[in-house]
This record gives structure tokens, sequence and C-alpha cells, in this order.
């Protein structure tokens, strides 16, 4: 595929994480479930995702930028 669906398909599985963490909080504050190393390993793979995407990001803006500055 392109790289744009390539980057809103991260971008999608990024959003899942972040809601899969959300939800485990919620149903370790309900009292749902007790498994409180679940909840932390879902936050951090949230975390984590998320710091990747942001690296990816900031990358291809350095890039863009240096893209710019080139001259024709």
């Amino acid at each position: 595929g392109s790289f744009g669906q390539m980057l809103k398909k991260s971008i999608d599985q990024v959003s899942q994480l972040q809601q899969q963490s959300s939800e485990s909080i919620n149903d370790l504050v309900t009292g749902k479930h007790t498994n409180i190393h679940q909840t932390m390993i879902a936050m951090e793979k949230s975390s984590v995702a998320f710091e990747l995407l942001m690296q990816s990001r900031n990358k291809v803006v350095d890039a863009y930028k240096e893209i710019m500055r080139t001259p024709i």
C-alpha cells in the first residue's frame, strides 16, 4: 500500500491501543477486574505505540522541512 495507507493503519492501531487502555483502567476502577498487571501492560503498550507514532511524525516533518530548504 501507499505511505498514506500505512500511516492511517498506524494511527488506527494506536487509537485502538489507547481505547483498550482506557477500558482496562475503567474496568479496574469499577471492579470488573482486579488484575492491575493487565491494566499496566495495556497502558504501557498504548504509551509506547503513541511515542513511536510521534517520533515517526517528527521524522516526517523534519524530512519535509529539509526538502523545502533545498534550492530549486
